[in-house]
């Protein structure tokens, strides 16, 4: 197996979030790749300097790329434009350009539909109507969007927001619209920007055996263009347990591989609570997060890069991540806002790793 590539903020986290820990230099952790930034109508009102403090924070732990998660949010945009309503400030030009500087890359979301998971647990004829609206939804946000990334070197490429898990989609004519669904919308923004990579996330509700969750992702890419998979642990979640979790990741690591795609594994590094009135997590164990690392590693052929706590996870949770071999670290935060975030909150409350796939041919 490849070395691990250590990096001291990994150890620095663990201490802050365990109120101790073994010798770091015993405990190599997978480099800081990337972050999310879930936006939210506070950050309409962040300034220049906010966010160029947060990008400082990001650069000291080295990370490489960042995900904006959505670009609109229900009926609020992100980026300057008549079609929705704009935040105060529109922070999407902001990231870009100080990603620009910074030698960072961006993915962009696209448009994101908070009532997801209870219109897609409707009919299967109701079901195709909603996700042809989506499709259309997100496809003229990205012909909005072309002319912004376009300025910037740092864009990378597309997310999809939807969130792909194994449980919703069992009705075959439901699963057909899902595929047709990320397969047009993925050939329409590739049309807008050829160089540019689609990616989509995904879990398991370990609800299917590995070898059906495998098969299922081996159907969805082989039907829909994505390049890259990025796939969530579910152990912060509660959607998986460590002892199944290798299981997973290695259909997932498999689904991959047979069809030449990347994936990344994402390392849940915070608990999630049982509250009713939503998302709300403290940060795990170091234990349970070393383990969670270790896994993720063994599950890929090539580890690459860890990726930072998400900044900003407020949306609602209906389903949770699941885990996947074969990628590279990401991580996720906790927060219940953005605002919150300082040095502090470069602390991994959700680490995601990924390990790269080579793909096939």
């Amino acid at each position: 197996m490849p070395a691990r590539r250590l990096r001291l903020w990994i150890g620095l986290a663990a201490v802050a979030l365990s109120g101790g820990a073994a010798s770091l230099a015993e405990t190599p952790l997978p480099r800081l790749h990337g972050t999310f930034i879930q936006l939210s109508q506070a950050h309409g009102s962040w300034s220049e300097d906010s966010w160029r403090r947060l990008f400082g924070y990001l650069a000291q732990l080295r990370a490489l790329e960042i995900v904006v998660q959505w670009t609109v949010y229900d009926d609020v945009a992100f980026y300057p434009t008549a079609r929705y309503t704009q935040v105060a400030q529109p922070p999407l030009e902001t990231i870009l350009t100080l990603a620009d500087e910074l030698g960072m890359t961006v993915r962009v979301g696209l448009a994101h539909d908070s009532a997801f998971w209870s219109k897609v647990n409707r009919d299967p004829a109701s079901v195709v109507v909603y996700l042809r609206g989506l499709q259309t939804r997100s496809e003229s946000v990205a012909r909005d969007l072309v002319p912004l990334v376009e300025r910037h070197r740092s864009f990378r490429g597309w997310y999809i927001t939807e969130e792909i898990e194994d449980a919703t989609w069992k009705d075959p004519r439901a699963r057909s619209a899902l595929f047709e669904y990320l397969g047009r919308l993925a050939l329409s923004v590739r049309a807008l920007k050829p160089d540019a990579s689609v990616a989509v996330s995904g879990f398991s509700n370990a609800e299917s055996a590995p070898a059906t969750f495998g098969a299922f992702w081996t159907s969805l890419l082989q039907a829909a263009p994505i390049d890259v998979m990025m796939f969530q642990d579910g152990i912060g979640a509660g959607k998986q347990r460590l002892s199944f979790l290798p299981l997973y990741l290695a259909a997932a690591r498999e689904a991959a591989q047979t069809t030449g795609r990347e994936l990344q594994v994402i390392v849940e590094v915070f608990q999630q609570l049982n509250d009713p009135t939503g998302f709300k997590a403290v940060p795990a164990p170091f234990e349970r997060v070393a383990r969670q690392i270790d896994l993720a590693l063994l599950g890929g052929t090539r580890p690459h890069r860890l990726q930072h706590p998400r900044l900003h996870d407020s949306a609602p949770r209906s389903g949770r991540r699941e885990p996947v071999p074969g990628l590279r670290p990401v991580a996720r935060h906790s927060e219940a806002g953005l605002t919150n975030v300082h040095p502090a909150a470069c602390n991994p409350s959700t680490v995601s790793c990924r390990y790269p796939m080579s793909r096939n041919g």
